[in-house]
């Protein structure tokens, strides 16, 4: 959602340039990747066209990495633009899909996710089957997931990402994340992720808790 070719040349916006990067991070042992999509002006969309692109690319030489795709609340999306994608069926369905239980602040844009909005995406991946990928940010998000539970609109087991490390959220801290492990709804997978410099320390506490890993964060 952030980096642009000023802040580094190298960074893979468009659909070719994933699929590169992906297939050299299969090669390394991945076993799911979090995707964006961008527009020909490299500006975030939430076009299901970019992600069938993405997905069917990855499929060609990865069919058995799980692919989860964003439906950021960033940059005013409409619910519409983001339901789109779960849209997508045969080889180009995603796996999972990114679901953030609450809105927050970065340290310059906003993520906004209403009530109405995770309770109609949450719905649509039920229906079609897609996996959530909650992520969470702060410890209300948790009551969240259980709100939805007890609205049938989340099945057990979940998969969290627990992100650590925002300059309005959750600090990249062992006690924060053991609270944070001990309090997730069972069953659960769960995987750490640190933002910006914060990074290595969240996949080193993320090894020594044994949980997944989630590195490369676009942010």
């Amino acid at each position: 959602m952030v980096p642009t070719r000023e802040a580094h040349p190298g960074v893979p916006l468009q659909p070719r340039e994933i699929i590169k990067e992906v297939r050299m991070a299969v090669r390394l042992g991945i076993t799911a990747v979090h995707l964006h999509a961008r527009n020909p002006d490299d500006l975030p969309v939430l076009d299901p066209e970019v992600y069938s692109k993405i997905i069917l690319g990855i499929r060609e030489f990865a069919p058995e990495l799980v692919t989860c795709i964003s439906l950021s609340g960033r940059n005013g999306a409409s619910l519409e633009e983001r339901l789109a994608p779960l849209e997508l069926d045969g080889d180009a369905k995603p796996d999972m899909a990114s679901l953030t239980p609450g809105s927050l602040n970065f340290s310059r844009t906003t993520s906004a996710n209403p009530p109405e909005h995770i309770a109609a995406l949450a719905a649509r991946m039920l229906e079609k089957r897609i996996l959530p990928e909650l992520e969470i940010f702060d410890f209300g998000m948790l009551e969240v997931v259980r709100h939805l539970e007890r609205r049938a609109l989340l099945q057990p087991p979940h998969y969290f990402n627990l992100m650590l490390g925002n300059a309005q959220g959750l600090p990249c801290d062992p006690g924060i994340l053991g609270i944070l492990i001990r309090d997730l709804p069972q069953p659960s997978l769960w995987s750490v992720g640190g933002i910006g410099r914060s990074q290595l320390r969240a996949n080193l506490l993320a090894i020594a808790s044994r949980g997944g890993v989630r590195t490369g964060l676009e942010d």
